[in-house]
């Protein structure tokens, strides 16, 4: 019984070091990816010229759409 546990630790050991090197490879290939592929120019990119209120008025009428459809498709039925 005893050999069954030490098996069982030796098996749970290796399985946690082999997963926790997968993840620190992993996270260190992202950061060399992030720093490899970052951006070159340094200057901010400029947004294009909207009024506030026209995006904000937009959302407004988007929202609102959704909100009938979706009460439209799920309408109770009262009928039963």
């Amino acid at each position: 019984m005893n050999q069954l546990f030490n098996d069982a630790l030796i098996i749970m050991v290796t399985g946690m070091t082999v997963v926790f090197a997968f993840l620190s490879i992993v996270i260190v290939a992202m950061r060399l990816l992030r720093l490899c592929f970052a951006e070159q120019s340094t200057s901010p990119v400029e947004p294009a010229q909207q009024s506030a209120g026209s995006v904000a008025s937009q959302q407004q009428v988007a929202i609102a759409a959704a909100l009938h459809h979706y009460r439209q498709r799920h309408r109770r039925h009262d009928s039963k």
